[in-house]
């Protein structure tokens, strides 16, 4: 009996053992997140929900997500709910939010705000800024030196995006016979229409496809895919998954680095207001692995005026931060 005892006391403590080995989400650390689009797309925004599942499962953080926030008064009402329910670290992740953060944040004092890519307002308001110009000119320096037709396609959302003039001169320094055919979408969301835009610029001969809207990208490189002589170069996150032989690489935003940073330096009281410029020296931005359509030659091209960008050896064109204007404006 005694010996029984002992078990069934032994069982007890290990049964108190493995709950208690569970860890306790952090009641007193709230993160929320708000997003234009779908959580799910494959691009932009997958990276900042699995930077919020990252929080919660490393950092014990309390979360909550609200996705497809496409107005003004949506994202308004939706900033304001998760200051009101006490959430320490908001997100807004894009430009969309500039304008409901700056307005909300001076009553919620307790909330720290952070979005991208814009002009912050208050003490307790932090924007990430990438810098577009780097990217553009990256993408377009590889697509010059790749083309054979002497014909690219770009397939930006918005025509304000400033990685189009940066595109346009990085391709053309490479090839002044270059031609770059610019579609805008008009938008970040619309599939179809970046994908018609895809079937008529093949039709017009570009051998290479640039979509510049996360959302369309899979869209564009699927399109491409029905062609063996065109190729794409990948927008915001490594594409290649999609088809290891249309994608020459992808210009990548690390987006987790950025969140999880961010985060540990807000639970440090070190989270700066104001804005952060991010480039490819902090590793914020990348180029992703090369497919194997690149030759060695192009390769160590491209990779050595990188590195010499990045150690400020040779900074980007003046010409990159000018206006576009392109071979054909659609």
């Amino acid at each position: 009996m005694k010996k029984l005892s002992v078990i069934f006391l032994l069982f007890f403590l290990l049964s108190c053992s493995h709950i208690n080995l569970k860890p306790q989400k952090d009641e007193s650390f709230k993160v929320g997140l708000l997003l234009e689009g779908s959580a799910f797309d494959q691009g932009w925004n997958s990276q900042a929900y699995s930077s919020l599942i990252l929080m919660e499962k490393e950092m014990n953080a309390t979360i909550k997500y609200v996705e497809n926030l496409n107005t003004e008064s949506k994202i308004y009402q939706e900033t304001e709910t998760l200051a009101k329910e006490g959430y320490d670290l908001i997100y807004g992740n894009g430009r969309a939010f500039e304008a409901s953060f700056n307005k909300v944040a001076p009553s919620y004092l307790q909330s720290h705000f952070v979005f991208f890519n814009g002009k912050p307002k208050g003490k307790n308001v932090t924007s990430i800024n990438f810098v577009p110009e780097s990217i553009g000119y990256f993408s377009g320096f590889t697509a010059g030196l790749m083309t054979k037709k002497h014909s690219i396609g770009l397939i930006p959302a918005l025509d304000s995006m400033k990685e189009i003039p940066a595109f346009i001169v990085g391709a053309k320094e490479q090839n002044a016979s270059n031609k770059v055919i610019v579609k805008v979408v008009g938008d970040w969301g619309n599939k179809e229409k970046a994908q018609q835009y895809a079937r008529e610029l093949i039709k017009d001969g570009v051998d290479i496809l640039v979509p510049m809207g996360d959302a369309y990208c899979i869209d564009v490189i699927m399109e491409a895919k029905k062609h063996n002589d065109v190729y794409v170069i990948g927008f915001v996150s490594d594409q290649s998954y999609i088809s290891k032989s249309t994608v020459i690489t992808s210009t990548q935003q690390d987006l987790r680095k950025i969140y999880i940073n961010t985060a540990e330096q807000f639970k440090s009281n070190s989270l700066a207001s104001g804005v952060l410029k991010v480039d490819f020296k902090e590793g914020a931005q990348s180029l992703s692995s090369f497919g194997i359509m690149v030759t060695p030659d192009i390769k160590k091209k491209i990779e050595t005026r990188l590195l010499n960008y990045i150690h400020g050896k040779e900074p980007l064109p003046d010409e990159v931060f000018g206006e576009w204007t392109n071979d054909t404006k659609k």
